[in-house]
């Protein structure tokens, strides 16, 4: 058996420049045994294991069983009010993400110190620009970067950076 808890809320202001605010909770425990709790119980609880792994992050990849996340983000269109219809489908947006593990125990997505008790793994902060120039094409640009945290071994900070470009027919 296992579980997942991923709660969203999303809040629109379209009179605040089409602002959009965004919080995430997810929560996958690790396989463990529920005998820790008593003798008299025989029964382990599998950490939580998707049929499809989620994109969780930018720079960093991380694996659900074990995990915790919390995310914050807001996002705005500066030129709505623009006379130009090109130039108000121009967004911006930035998102953080701290990333924990559930118990203090290995994950597979990246190296920990197994003999710290903190639960943080880091850090990830994303910049994101978006423009849908016409209604068939668009292009965009994302940075990021990732801070470990006091569980990881590494104190390497981690970037990655993005440019897309999508057509439509």
């Amino acid at each position: 058996m296992g579980a997942l808890l991923d709660i969203s809320l999303k809040y629109l202001r379209e009179d605040w420049l089409n602002s959009r605010f965004f919080f995430r909770l997810l929560a996958a425990p690790p396989d463990f045994s529920l005998g820790i709790l008593s003798d008299n119980i025989d029964f382990d609880l599998c950490g939580y294991i998707p049929v499809s792994q989620p994109d969780l992050g930018e720079t960093v990849t991380p694996q659900l069983p074990g995990l915790g996340m919390i995310e914050l983000g807001y996002s705005l269109r500066p030129f709505t009010k623009s006379r130009s219809e090109a130039m108000s489908r121009f967004q911006i947006g930035v998102a953080e993400r701290l990333y924990f593990r559930t118990y203090v125990t290995r994950v597979n997505w990246i190296e920990t110190d197994p003999n710290s008790d903190s639960i943080f793994m880091g850090a990830e902060t994303e910049f994101k620009a978006a423009w849908r120039i016409f209604s068939d094409l668009g292009v965009g640009f994302t940075g990021a970067f990732f801070i470990p945290g006091g569980a990881v071994l590494s104190d390497d900070i981690l970037w990655s950076v993005g440019l897309e470009l999508s057509i439509s027919f």
